[in-house]
């Protein structure tokens, strides 16, 4: 009501803009080097610009069955987006904390052959998430211009993943009954110019994780 807006249901995260690159394995336009996570379940309220997205929170872990997962704090985030015509820019952050919790005293990883090993010792181990973004559309004539950038820890476990959409090299890793943040680093860009006819495009993208 009023300059608010309220959102309840599933779409793209605000993290994710698409480009023409065809790099998800089932063709979704994300383009190398974009934060994806796949449609999301969520609750949004913006306002002027400025939103809180509460998301579905994703309980990934290595090592661990996701049953074993506890979530203690739903995957949240803020950002702001500043309109121009038909430019944008878009800045925000987002994060999720999970906390590994046996049931009945046992902990488990189910392997591929479905034997089970016991995990006990990570037990009440804590793993924290999030990332910060930016995502730009310009718009100058005939011109277009999308991009994306952002830096992250242990951005598998929200449920971030590659361009083949899977969250694996994201992840935090364990060592030593300990686990070790995982960083990444990643951003992508596009030029499109349009011709009347056609549109001459060129882009790419980087991950570093």
């Amino acid at each position: 009501a009023g300059f608010a807006k309220f959102m309840i249901g599933q779409k793209d995260p605000m993290y994710t803009i698409w480009t023409n690159q065809a790099a998800y394995a089932w063709n979704g336009l994300g383009g190398y080097g974009v934060a994806w996570s796949g449609r999301e379940k969520q609750v949004k309220v913006t306002i002027s610009g400025f939103y809180i997205d509460l998301m579905q929170a994703n309980v990934n872990a290595d090592d661990v069955d996701a049953a074993y997962v506890q979530t203690l704090f739903p995957k949240a985030n803020i950002g702001y987006t500043a309109n121009f015509g038909d430019s944008m820019i878009n800045l925000g952050a987002v994060g999720n904390y999970n906390k590994i919790q046996a049931k009945r005293n046992t902990l488990v990883k189910t392997q591929d052959d479905g034997t089970t090993t016991d995990m006990s010792a990570l037990k009440n181990k804590k793993i924290i998430s999030y990332m910060a973004y930016m995502t730009t559309k310009i718009v100058a004539g005939p011109l277009t211009i999308i991009g994306s950038a952002d830096y992250g820890v242990n951005e598998g476990n929200m449920g971030l993943g590659d361009y083949n959409g899977s969250t694996e090299f994201k992840k935090a890793l364990l060592f030593g009954g300990k686990y070790k943040n995982t960083t990444t680093y990643e951003g992508a860009i596009e030029a499109m110019y349009n011709l009347g006819a056609f549109s001459l495009g060129a882009g790419g993208g980087y991950v570093h994780s």
